[in-house]
């Protein structure tokens, strides 16, 4: 059988238990983190989801059953009476932003599984001493199956700057085979 990403609701902040169920069972899972610093302690900082009680599972159909199952988990995340199942191009899109952005905020849009991903990088031409400067100012990346506007302001981090780059180009490259949008 096919395995897909599905989105497993679990109970406030029981994300890292049903995440430890998960990996013993061997599944495959993902809950993506962002780094919160606190207050006015900037030294210190805190990782927490960047969705409230989601993780996401790569798992089968048949798999569904046993991990409902799971303490902790309150079900699987349901759209028009089906299985919300997103793509893994959505799931690299998380993986990206929350690996290279500190300040990501979360925007609902409307829900339309069968639209493709959309990425869209804000970014201000600007002429010194006839010079071309290129400033990224932020990124939006759309998560249809979701319902969800990702939107990264601000600098990204430079170590993982190719990463970036390269997941946009593969983007823009795979728009007509895979029906992805780039703006």
């Amino acid at each position: 059988m096919e395995c897909n990403w599905y989105i497993i609701c679990t109970k406030q902040l029981q994300e890292k238990k049903v995440i430890a169920t998960l990996n013993k069972r061997g599944i495959k899972n993902y809950c993506p983190q962002v780094v919160i610093n606190n207050g006015a302690n900037f030294r210190k900082t805190n990782e927490q989801p960047l969705f409230n009680a989601y993780v996401f599972a790569f798992i089968n159909a048949s798999e569904l059953p046993a991990v409902k199952s799971i303490p902790k988990v309150i079900n699987v995340m349901y759209w028009c009476n089906k299985e919300v199942i997103i793509s893994s191009e959505e799931i690299e899109a998380i993986r990206l932003m929350t690996e290279n952005y500190n300040n990501i905020k979360i925007q609902q849009t409307a829900i339309d599984i069968t639209a493709p991903v959309s990425i869209f990088e804000e970014t201000r031409n600007e002429i010194k001493s006839n010079f071309l400067a290129i400033k990224h100012l932020g990124i939006e990346v759309t998560l249809p199956s979701l319902g969800l506007k990702l939107i990264a302001s601000g600098n990204r981090m430079q170590h993982n700057l190719d990463q970036i780059k390269t997941f946009i180009s593969n983007i823009k490259n795979t728009t007509n085979q895979q029906n992805l949008s780039y703006k």
